[in-house]
């Protein structure tokens, strides 16, 4: 029996991200393969009553996706924002970081050792529960900062790789994640923080009669909400 986190599972990628461009309700499941506007569906007013295949819109919307994501602008901005983060390594100075956070270490551990030798020497434990708690946290946390400071060490020395080639990976590894059903989770995470809704309506010029408006936001990619143009951020597919 399924378990009730297991039943509140995405089961689909682009689920909660599709609405009816007439009336601006949801598109639900009609059936096994295709979505429809909610209120038409249930027989209120609206009047969009154009069904879209799960597969066609899922297609289409990953195609605008790629050819989005690999544009020379969105790539370029790309560079730029690694550039900006190459600089603020190469002005860290981690063995800095190393050397005072390892002598903080070596303090915190003498200071666990003399609570030790505390209670060895007969004081109660309950005494020095509480600060012993806090040293032990201390600990933890600047030998988290340690090897911090030691990755940022081993990328000030790394090879840096082309920026177009990191991107193009990227932009690889987005598509094998949406195309690996296990990975319906993560990829339909993916997908929330790249587009805010996907608007279907009626277009008699659309292969099957509907067009879909997406409305994206790809400057999350960069970790930048206005890195993109209204133009990439709004596209019309037809479907």
């Amino acid at each position: 029996m399924q378990n009730a986190v297991e039943t509140r599972r995405t089961r689909y990628l682009l689920s909660g991200l599709l609405v009816c461009g007439c009336c601006g309700n949801r598109y639900v499941k009609h059936n096994r393969t295709s979505y429809r506007c909610r209120e038409a569906l249930k027989g209120g007013v609206c009047t969009n009553t154009r069904t879209i295949s799960r597969k066609r819109i899922e297609a289409r919307v990953f195609a605008r996706l790629k050819e989005v994501m690999l544009s020379d602008e969105l790539a370029r901005q790309f560079g730029e924002a690694l550039e900006a983060e190459r600089r603020k390594l190469a002005k860290a100075n981690p063995e800095a970081d190393v050397k005072r956070l390892s002598a903080a270490l070596k303090e915190a551990e003498t200071k666990r050792a003399r609570i030790f030798q505390a209670i060895e020497d007969g004081a109660p434990f309950a005494t020095f529960k509480a600060r012993a708690n806090e040293v032990e946290a201390e600990i933890a946390d600047i030998a988290a900062r340690i090897e911090g400071a030691k990755r940022l060490i081993t990328l000030q020395h790394a090879d840096q790789p082309d920026a177009r080639l990191l991107y193009e990976r990227a932009v690889a590894q987005m598509e094998l994640l949406l195309g690996d059903e296990e990975l319906v989770e993560q990829a339909h995470a993916f997908l929330g923080e790249l587009i805010r809704k996907i608007a279907l309506r009626p277009d008699e010029a659309a292969p099957h009669g509907v067009s879909a408006v997406i409305e994206a936001r790809f400057g999350a990619l960069l970790g930048v909400e206005e890195a993109v143009t209204d133009a990439a951020g709004f596209t019309m597919v037809p479907c």
